[in-house]
């Protein structure tokens, strides 16, 4: 028997074996993930000689994220000058606390002023 994704995220990639043997008229499969957030995806089983199914549609949330500080809080600075710590933050899954690539993350100044850039 084998199970293919449809629908949600473009581009997303349903991942592990996709393919189980039958035993007694059943097949598990243990270890699929779906690697993208997105809703109206739906699970489509086949197997030669057999009527195929599809499950109800399905959706995947985004895993929760946490922001820390590292470095670069409560400082004074000069006008047009840079800091003297860099700003620094991590972003982790909240599920595990393992850190997060890639994500975009935006600065600013509390009681008037600016951060230049604002973004990294």
């Amino acid at each position: 028997m084998t199970v293919t994704l449809s629908g949600g995220a473009p581009g997303a990639v349903l991942r592990g074996t996709t393919t189980q043997a039958a035993v007694d008229g059943r097949a598990t499969f243990t270890d699929l993930a779906v690697d993208a957030a997105g809703a109206g995806y739906t699970l489509t089983a086949t197997a030669p000689g057999l009527t195929s199914a599809t499950s109800s549609t399905f959706s995947i949330a985004a895993p929760a994220r946490a922001l820390s500080i590292v470095s670069g809080s409560a400082q004074i600075g000069t006008p047009g000058a840079a800091l003297a710590q860099p700003l620094r933050v991590r972003v982790t899954r909240v599920s595990d606390a393992s850190p997060v690539a890639g994500e975009m993350v935006t600065f600013g100044a509390a009681g008037g002023g600016s951060v230049s850039p604002a973004t990294a």
